[in-house]
């Protein structure tokens, strides 16, 4: 009876020291995967450090990058199986850093030159489609700097029926206009427009700049079926006939983001408590008489024609027809002098508000009760991570990482090339 207890009790405790031998097993397996893991995560961070350059949501500071000449040929050199495949060491490693040359001489502009530098030569005389003839598009790009990169982005996706307009910030320098001037003389659907803004961090004037191409872009002359509005480091991800593909589906109706949260609501606050937005106050039609009576709000009441406010990225995709009504139609001399006056974000909500308003009816609009009850809407045009360091390059808000989680955006917005940028920053291109 005794040795039966006694066997008993050696065989639970022989089981519990195995179960115990097996979770000390389990915790050091668990332990060291966090360790190393650890250590991964540290090294990857401690080899993008070297490379990263913080974004700071405050004025950009100047940033002056030597030229070197030798850039085209590591570009030319990059293998990018290994960046679409996120080897991240590798891209980490392999940064190009592309400025501007300082000197005239050192970047020759007659148009061979331009048609001929880093090869591009196949892309500016490639062949178009008939898709792509029969359905010609526009752009509107506000720029200061940085001038190849804008070069090799447009050669990359040139097309001779679309129309490319760019503005240029009053700040940027004699070179860089004159730069752009002279790629203009080479094609004759490129424009840059006479008159400059002073455009700032905080989008002050960049509607206007807009504006301005718009009215270039809008003489029955020029051909084309959308209008996509741009910024200096927006780059496009998708080839021409794609976007063709994609306008063709949207049937004419913008593509416009619209922001519904508390950073939209308190900068509408602003403008509503500070300013007047009735169409008679912003003197919003060309015909006086139509900003003059009254319309039936949502909710059954009569008031004054009142342009609905509303937030969201200031790059759209505009059908012909609504730039062809804001253009001949409307008067927004007052409107864009009223959003100037606030102190960031200020070109974030021009078309929005011309959209959504019911009062206006635009073409290719839709209706503000959408806005109004809190529903945002699917936008393609771009897509930018802000403040984000998850991309390779750090300073890159759009990297590779980015890119393959966003294919369906047709911009990567924000990729600076003025600073470092890594070879994963460039794999659109590969």
């Amino acid at each position: 009876m005794f040795g039966f207890s006694n066997l008993k009790y050696s065989t639970r405790v022989e089981f519990y020291r195995k179960e115990l031998l097996l979770l000390f097993f389990l915790g050091f397996l668990i332990f060291n995967y966090i360790i190393i893991n650890t250590l991964i995560l540290n090294i990857k961070n401690s080899i993008l450090s070297s490379t990263t350059i913080q974004y700071e949501e405050k004025e950009e500071e100047e940033l002056i990058v030597e030229w070197s000449s030798d850039w085209e040929s590591k570009w030319k050199d990059l293998d990018c199986e290994r960046i679409f495949g996120g080897d991240f060491v590798y891209a980490a490693m392999n940064k190009i850093q592309i400025g501007d040359p300082l000197e005239e001489e050192n970047l020759p502009m007659d148009c061979l030159s331009i048609q001929n530098r880093n090869e591009m030569n196949k892309y500016w005389n490639k062949e178009t489609t008939k898709e792509e003839k029969d359905f010609p598009l526009a752009f509107t790009r506000v720029v200061y700097k940085d001038y190849l990169l804008l070069e090799i982005e447009l050669a990359l996706h040139y097309t001779p029926e679309n129309w490319y307009c760019y503005v240029v910030d009053s700040k940027s320098s004699p070179l860089f206009y004159s730069r752009l001037q002279r790629l203009a003389k080479c094609f004759p659907n490129i424009i840059v427009a006479e008159k400059r803004f002073n455009i700032s961090r905080a989008g002050h004037n960049t509607n206007n700049a807009m504006i301005e191409c718009a009215n270039i872009l809008a003489k029955p002359e020029r051909r084309w079926n959308y209008l996509i509005n741009l910024q200096n480091h927006d780059i496009q991800a998708k080839t021409n006939v794609e976007m063709v593909r994609i306008f063709t589906l949207l049937d004419g109706a913008n593509d416009i983001e619209i922001c519904v949260n508390s950073d939209a609501d308190e900068r509408i606050r602003y403008y509503l408590i500070n300013f007047i937005w009735s169409f008679e106050e912003l003197k919003l039609y060309k015909n006086d008489s139509k900003n003059r009576g009254e319309s039936q709000n949502i909710f059954g009441i009569n008031l004054p024609k009142i342009l609905t406010l509303s937030k969201g990225y200031s790059a759209a995709s505009l059908s012909r027809a609504f730039v062809d009504f804001i253009i001949n139609e409307l008067n927004l001399d007052k409107l864009l002098e009223q959003l100037n006056k606030a102190e960031f974000g200020v070109d974030e909500h021009l078309w929005q508000s011309l959209s959504i308003s019911d009062n206006l009816n635009a073409p290719g609009g839709f209706t503000e009760q959408c806005y109004v009850f809190g529903y945002t809407t699917p936008f393609i045009t771009r897509y930018a991570l802000w403040g984000s360091t998850n991309c390779l390059s750090g300073s890159c808000l759009s990297g590779s990482c980015d890119f393959r989680k966003n294919k369906d955006s047709m911009i990567l917005g924000r990729i600076i090339s003025g600073i470092k940028i890594l070879s994963s920053d460039l794999n659109i291109w590969c």
